[in-house]
């Protein structure tokens, strides 16, 4: 009796050992892992704010209230993170008051790379006389971004047309620069419309400088030419 009521306990146990692997099998077979989800961020995506270094004249130099210029008003529209490297007086060829080494954009392009920006906007000048020669100045200069950031977007911007500078010879250096982006194969914004010379709101009254008003005119226009090219990161769109 006790033989048997022994292999009768020892019967139930096996049983229910064999029962509770079967659940597990069916279970462990009947799991599925989860996908694959890749942790790689785009090195390009990594930082919150890309760094642009905006080269050009005294349009693009943070001086007085910086805040209230254009490359702090386009840095705040497209949540970017501006190294201003503007001098007045220089361009493609102008360089500006040799006293205080400001230089032209070529001899600061140095300054530049050193940076390894995520983008570069080449901005003006109607500092320089236009035609050929500042054409082929412009096409140096971007060639050289081009080659030496070759990870990095730049951008011409042309000049704008103030009421102290002829319309010939702003257009004429819009020419060139465009001529210079296309050579380079760079992407060229033409602004040379974007502040009306004869709204007196607009200028300061050297008749060469914008206001406030004109400064947040142009850092909107080119804004919104900026995002229209739709091949420039922005962190407010990712």
């Amino acid at each position: 009796m006790t033989w048997n009521g022994w292999r009768l306990g020892t019967s139930v146990i096996v049983v229910g050992a064999l029962v509770f692997l079967g659940v597990a099998v069916v279970t462990a077979i009947g799991r599925t892992e989860p996908d694959y989800v890749s942790t790689y961020t785009s090195p390009r995506l990594e930082s919150s704010q890309p760094t642009v270094v905006m080269l050009g004249d005294s349009y693009s130099e943070a001086t007085g209230d910086a805040d209230a210029q254009f490359p702090a008003l386009l840095a705040r529209k497209l949540c970017w993170s501006v190294v201003a490297n503007g001098h007045g007086g220089t361009g493609y060829e102008a360089d500006g008051q040799s006293a205080e080494n400001e230089g032209t954009y070529g001899s600061r392009l140095g300054s530049v790379i050193e940076i390894d920006p995520d983008i570069v906007i080449v901005q003006g000048s109607t500092n320089d006389p236009g035609g050929q020669s500042t054409a082929a100045a412009a096409d140096t200069v971007l060639s050289q971004l081009r080659s030496e950031l070759p990870d990095a977007d730049v951008i011409a911007v042309g000049p704008a047309s103030p009421p102290g500078v002829s319309i010939e010879r702003s257009t004429a250096n819009r020419d060139a620069v465009r001529a210079a982006a296309q050579s380079a194969d760079v992407p060229f914004i033409d602004a040379l419309t974007w502040l009306d010379p004869a709204e007196a709101s607009l200028w300061l009254s050297d008749d060469l400088h914008p206001t406030g008003e004109g400064h947040s005119l142009f850092a909107t226009a080119l804004a919104n030419a900026i995002e229209d090219l739709g091949t420039v990161p922005t962190s407010c769109s990712t």
